[in-house]
């Protein structure tokens, strides 16, 4: 297992598979009420892993908290007027963990950098593939305060 201070749980598996992990993990071991997802659509990871989180959440009687959704085709920044709307919605629901299942591209930084300013998500745990180390490593220490966890089946 490895740490990085405060706020990210990243898991090296399949990507079929880390959806449902994090769920989990999130669920039963942190056991966090509010659980928000982020992720890109009309790209290869996003749309399926939604899908599945929301059958599984469903099979444990729950629901996500919040969705935040963007096309991956369109680079976002986080002062687009269409990023700041999602956002919002998304930041009301006052997540206390967040799955993003995106590849690391110009929306999934905004939304990282975004979760660590926003005193509404900023102590939120951020939940994420192996696949986006490189942007949490490069965000964890903004907030001290934040709380993180880095698992690896592999170690």
């Amino acid at each position: 297992m490895h740490t990085m201070g405060s706020a990210l749980v990243l898991f090296l598996i399949g990507c079929v598979l880390h959806s449902y992990t994090l769920l989990r993990h999130a669920v039963i071991n942190l056991r966090v009420r509010r659980l928000g997802f982020m992720y890109t659509t009309n790209v290869s990871i996003g749309d399926d892993e939604y899908e599945h989180a929301v059958k599984v959440m469903h099979g444990m009687g729950r629901e996500l908290c919040g969705v935040f959704r963007l096309d991956g085709r369109v680079s976002h920044k986080a002062d687009d007027e269409l990023f700041q709307k999602e956002w919002e919605a998304f930041a009301e629901t006052r997540p206390q963990a967040v799955i993003i299942m995106g590849a690391p591209n110009s929306t999934t930084e905004p939304f990282v950098q975004q979760m660590m300013k926003d005193p509404r998500t900023n102590s939120a745990y951020l939940m994420a593939p192996s696949m986006l180390e490189k942007i949490g490593s490069s965000f964890l220490g903004m907030q001290p305060k934040q709380r993180a966890h880095l698992l690896s089946p592999d170690k």
